[in-house]
């Protein structure tokens, strides 16, 4: 199989050769990390924050959760917001409004950063010398 390289040049006028299979290979395996970060997926956060499945699911525990449910415990968009005050950019306070909650939080799998199928270069990252908002 022949590789395929993309020759790019920066604005100073430096020119570098790089794979684009590796470089692709490496934008995926990076673009979840802030996700994962070796947290239980949400499911399992509720869980063992003492709640059960009804909490979500209603009387089906295998019904997929409409994004509306979350707000019925997480208030509303602009609540949400708040409490991620410390992430950088905050995936919460965003030019697209009331997006649905499982465009991002699966439940029972990793979480997803919508995101980044327009921005392929945004990642959260907490702000450092930040503390929570108070009640959190």
């Amino acid at each position: 199989m022949t590789a395929s390289y993309c020759i790019c040049k920066t604005k100073t006028g430096f020119k570098y050769k790089f794979n684009i299979f590796i470089a692709a290979m490496l934008l995926v395996i990076t673009s979840g990390y802030v996700f994962a970060q070796d947290k239980p997926v949400l499911a399992d956060r509720h869980k063992n924050n003492g709640l059960t499945c009804e909490a979500c699911h209603d009387t089906n525990p295998k019904q997929a959760v409409e994004g509306d449910k979350c707000l019925s415990c997480h208030e509303n968009s602009a609540a949400v917001a708040k409490r991620t005050i410390n992430l950088q950019p905050n995936p919460h306070s965003n030019h697209l409004l009331d997006i649905d909650c499982t465009k991002c939080h699966v439940g029972h799998k990793e979480q997803i950063n919508y995101c980044q199928n327009c921005h392929s270069e945004m990642i959260f990252e907490k702000k450092t010398g930040g503390s929570k908002p108070a009640g959190h």
